[in-house]
């Protein structure tokens, strides 16, 4: 939501703690994965590219043998990697 809101900052601030807390203690139904993604989108529009690439390198290295459903969420990853790591920080946000 706060994403959608254009408050990445914030998004960061509420992801980020359960990315590193335990993984029985956050009490959220969401994996590990799923929650790194999401940070790394917030952290690519916050303006900290270095921040989601560490981000979404960790989810493509969980997904690399993903379901096939996943395929459309794993190839939108790397495209913001490729471009990413191009130096093009603006593109596909």
């Amino acid at each position: 939501a706060l994403l959608r809101l254009g408050r990445p900052a914030e998004a960061v601030d509420a992801v980020r703690p359960p990315v590193h807390g335990p993984l029985d203690g956050s009490n959220l139904y969401v994996t590990n994965t799923e929650l790194r993604e999401v940070l790394g989108r917030a952290f690519d529009l916050a303006g900290a590219p270095d921040s989601a690439l560490v981000q979404y390198r960790q989810v493509l290295h969980a997904w690399q043998r993903a379901d096939p459903a996943l395929g459309h969420r794993v190839g939108a990853i790397r495209a913001r990697v490729a471009a990413l790591t191009a130096g093009d920080s603006v593109a596909r946000r």
